[in-house]
């Protein structure tokens, strides 16, 4: 009776109506529910829509929902016409990568709110295919964007990520066999730990690890040397760099060790929050080793949280939620008084922590971010969905041998696929103006295209279907499709004919274009013969550093977090330059082993006795061509018309320059 007065049709003409192609395809899930719900008739008859609207017919994308909400067939549906394509109510965008993804959609946010005024934070949402995986490309883009967009992230987990919750689990599972270099600095990749102990340069703390040869082990054992490379004889060197000058051997009330060298004021203030933070780390694993009661655990979290973070607005809500687990574990001390280890604690209360998603977030009055819900039809103006890939929406499940709803399905299972459907149907529903959808259409290795979503293909086909004119493929190509270029300072965001347009870069084709010349007519004239040199050994990292003032370091990014067994190269070089002329005294082999030069142990006696033994020959001929002569030394002071040369020149013996070279590649040292 409510569908026929609905529709002005028979039960007949009802039964043999086809319905809309995209409400057929994608509403299972609803046909489902409400059959379980509106299993009598009285129930279905009852239903008061008067409120209900009927969409318009004002553009694309209300067409296409007064399509579906009159439930037409192919025969009945809406004409869609060329200017309904290009009124920009549905966008489809391909990427290459999810931060290009990222980029657009703040492109197209950025254009919504300049055009409409009238458009309002709290009237956007994004649906996410993963909160988890998009989140910290959301916040690398939106927070760095040249104007910020206030936003809000639903639906993220508390695991990982630079939260509050995960690095309070990196913390806590944080062992001393695991306090290595690398593993203790990425500590600091949190905001929140760095603002707790004011570190800002964390080159610098990673160039002074490096210096100070802190490899593993917070202590380390003399026995085998392996404190030489733990933290706590490496932070001593970083303490005696503010108080000491230089590098020389320094005297401790236990042993010799070598300050940092070249680290004053600022830098040197640098590395003493660092060295506080380190060990308040240290503190921290020592206090676990006695076993605790509940209660006396739940203090030891809560002193975490204030020694080793820094609480603010932006991570509230996650001690707020830290809290409550807190208040819940102490509250079965009740029923369990005896002490327990740290171990059986931390696998109790941090599983506790990740059994919960973020809830209470979903519309905050800002641009919200949110996973992909089903029965979550809120209406927005701007709606968008990121992450349309063909192999990942809709989403599929892994199918179990024993899982008895393969076997015998039922009306009202769980099905991801039918649910992500009819997610879609919502979504689409659910925009008011504007239905933005994005994919990954291009790959990054081969340039090849990469499919939508079936669901975004089978949009297309039904806007193709109602188009009459005979062109209607190269007007969808033109003007419902976005293929963004791979980077964000591409040209085609500039060319006069392109619907492309970006916030983030600059038409570098009317930027003044690097003088070289001036740049070079500026080099200071005075030469000395050092640099002069390093020009003629190589010529493109001098031409990059002093021309173009571009600097590049090969040193690897990751720290060390074994001691050193094999020399590289560079270790190799410096060990020969030195043992061609000097005898490995002990005192230097001891310096050589703590910052890390040598290998520990006997090991370093291993490695001089084969150096030594290959620089035997090359030391016997320059002993043979130097004879009794002393080094002596010639001063360079020459005008070379519009250029002045100076320097000095060493290894001079009698009237001859003896140069000799370790190196194995020896070409560029010829000149």
């Amino acid at each position: 009776m409510y569908l026929e007065e609905k529709t002005k049709k028979s039960r007949h003409e009802l039964i043999q109506h086809k319905g809309n192609e995209l409400l057929t395809n994608y509403s299972r899930l609803a046909k489902d529910t409400f059959n379980i719900l509106f299993r009598e008739e009285d129930f279905v008859n009852a239903i008061d829509d008067s409120l209900t609207q009927e969409p318009q017919k004002e553009s694309l994308l209300k067409k296409i929902q007064n399509d579906i909400y009159n439930n037409l067939n192919q025969e009945e549906r809406n004409e869609i016409s060329l200017s309904d394509i290009k009124d920009g109510s549905i966008r489809i965008a391909s990427s290459y990568t999810i931060v290009r993804e990222v980029e657009a959609l703040y492109n197209q946010l950025l254009d919504a709110f300049e055009k409409n005024k009238n458009l309002k934070l709290n009237e956007v949402v994004v649906q996410l295919i993963d909160v988890d995986a998009y989140t910290p490309y959301i916040q690398a883009v939106f927070n760095n964007a040249p104007v910020y967009l206030p936003y809000t992230i639903a639906d993220r987990s508390f695991y990982g990520g630079d939260t509050l919750v995960g690095v309070l689990e990196s913390i806590l599972n944080l062992t001393e066999e695991d306090f290595t270099s690398e593993n203790v600095v990425q500590l600091l990749n949190s905001q929140f730990i760095r603002n707790r102990f004011g570190i800002n340069n964390l080159q610098l703390i990673r160039e002074a690890v490096r210096e100070s040869n802190i490899r593993f082990g917070i202590k380390g054992k003399k026995e085998d040397e392996s404190y030489y490379v733990s933290w706590l004889f490496g932070l001593e060197k970083m303490i005696l760099s503010y108080a000491v000058a230089g590098s020389e051997a320094f005297h401790t009330k236990n042993d010799i060790t070598y300050p940092l060298d070249s680290y004053e004021n600022t830098d040197a203030e640098e590395l003493l929050r660092f060295v506080a933070f380190v060990k308040q780390l240290i503190s921290v694993l020592e206090k676990r080793k006695d076993e605790k009661t509940l209660l006396q655990w739940t203090a030891y979290i809560s002193s975490i949280l204030s020694e080793m973070f820094l609480i603010n607005d932006e991570n509230t809500y996650d001690y707020k939620y830290i809290q409550k687990h807190l208040l819940a574990t102490e509250q079965m001390q009740e029923f369990m008084e005896e002490k327990i280890s740290y171990d059986i604690f931390k696998k109790s209360f941090v599983d506790a922590l990740f059994t919960e998603s973020r809830s209470g977030q979903f519309i905050t009055g800002n641009i919200t971010f949110c996973s992909m819900i089903p029965m979550r039809s809120i209406p927005f103006k701007w709606v968008g969905m990121l992450g349309l890939d063909a192999d990942k929406f809709p989403r599929k499940e892994n199918k179990i041998a024993f899982n008895l709803i393969d076997v015998e399905y039922k009306r009202g299972d769980r099905n991801a696929k039918n649910n992500d459907k009819y997610l879609f149907l919502e979504t689409l529903l659910s925009a008011r103006e504007t239905l933005y959808l994005s994919y990954l259409g291009k790959s990054t290795q081969d340039n090849s295209d990469k499919p939508p979503s079936l669901l975004i293909e089978e949009l297309i086909d039904y806007i193709h279907l109602g188009i009459k004119d005979q062109s209607s493929e190269q007007i969808l190509k033109n003007h419902l499709f976005v293929s963004h270029p791979l980077h964000s300072f591409s040209k085609k965001y500039f060319e006069s004919n392109s619907s492309l347009f970006t916030y983030f870069a600059v038409d570098l084709s009317k930027s003044e274009p690097l003088d070289i010349q001036e740049r070079v007519r500026n080099i200071n004239t005075n030469i000395q013969i050092n640099q002069m040199l390093y020009f003629f050994e190589d010529p493109f990292e001098y031409y990059y550093k002093n021309i173009l003032n571009i600097y590049y370091d090969d040193k690897s990014v990751l720290l060390s977090d074994t001691e050193v067994f094999d020399l590289d190269n560079l270790q190799n070089w410096e060990i020969n330059n030195f043992l061609k002329t000097n005898l490995p005294t002990a005192q230097w082999i001891d310096k050589a082993k703590k910052t890390g030069v040598l290998p520990l142990a006997n090991m370093a006696k291993v490695t001089i006795n084969s150096l030594q033994e290959e620089m035997k020959n090359l030391k016997e001929l320059l002993q043979n061509l130097i004879g009794e002569h002393k080094e002596n030394k010639v001063f360079i002071n020459l005008d070379l018309k519009e250029y002045h040369l100076e320097g000095t020149i060493n290894n001079i013996y009698g009237d001859k320059y003896i140069a000799s070279n370790v190196s194995k590649t020896q070409d560029k040292y010829q000149i």
